[in-house]
């Protein structure tokens, strides 16, 4: 019988020790399990960071492009502006170059539109667009409807001084984008 009773404590000790090895190893598997999904979770982490900072830096070199773009058109018809202003100035009342005149500057007006609906567009995904680009914009455009009313007048002077404003707002406008670019590039 003590022999019995020693095999039952040796048997239950033996289990007892199983028990807690078995105890040992599923907290230890579940320390590991643990760890996994924490790396797991980490590196997700990270990736959602990067295309998180992927997706702004795409979005701000778009709104550096278009207002790239912008500023670029703008300039050209500033250009194209002071050359018509040019001609505009010394035609005489009787001359028949203001027809040619008035759809050239019908064609910088459409130009603009184009460059404004760019910058509308823009100011809808970015605070690139200011509120002052956006009035300097306004003001030329008005000031080359104003022009085109003096070219439609066969007034040569008049047109002149309003292709002189539209161009000192395309100026102002192009310059505006400029700093709006130097602002993005600096964060």
């Amino acid at each position: 019988k003590a022999e019995q009773a020693a095999h039952d404590s040796a048997m239950e000790q033996s289990m007892q020790q199983s028990s807690e090895q078995l105890h040992q190893q599923q907290q230890q598997q579940s320390l590991q399990m643990q760890d996994k999904a924490s790396k797991a979770m980490q590196q997700m982490s990270r990736r959602i960071s990067e295309m998180q900072e992927q997706m702004l830096s795409n979005e701000t070199n778009e709104a550096m492009n278009t207002l790239r773009k912008a500023m670029e058109d703008l300039l050209e018809i500033s250009q194209r502006q002071e050359d018509l202003k040019n001609q505009s100035r010394s035609l005489s009342p009787n001359s028949e170059q203001f027809r040619e005149n008035a759809e050239q500057q019908l064609g910088l007006q459409n130009d603009l539109a184009n460059v404004t609906n760019n910058l509308v567009g823009l100011s809808q995904k970015s605070f690139a667009v200011t509120a002052d680009m956006g009035r300097a914009v306004g003001k030329a455009m008005g000031s080359m409807s104003q022009a085109m009313t003096g070219l439609e007048r066969r007034n040569g002077q008049y047109s002149s001084a309003e292709q002189a404003e539209a161009m000192t707002s395309l100026n102002k406008a192009a310059s505006l984008a400029q700093s709006s670019m130097d602002a993005m590039q600096q964060g």
